[in-house]
């Protein structure tokens, strides 16, 4: 999937974004918290909004392998 989001033609607005969900579930002690970020981390204006908005549930330490 990573190969086949890099051979997609650039456009001014990217829609296909791929977050490694296996990896997040194996490394991680909270899983779920670090595919969360690691996805919001693909749309840092969304996420800059959602972190403002005081959203977030989670800590950096949830985020630590």
């Amino acid at each position: 999937m990573h190969e086949y989001e890099d051979s997609l033609p650039t456009r001014k607005f990217d829609n296909f974004q791929f977050v490694h969900f296996e990896h997040a579930m194996l490394t991680y002690r909270y899983p779920s918290s670090a595919f969360a970020f690691s996805a919001l981390m693909k749309i840092p204006d969304q996420y800059k909004q959602i972190e403002k908005l005081g959203l977030l549930n989670f800590s950096d330490t949830q985020l630590r392998p």
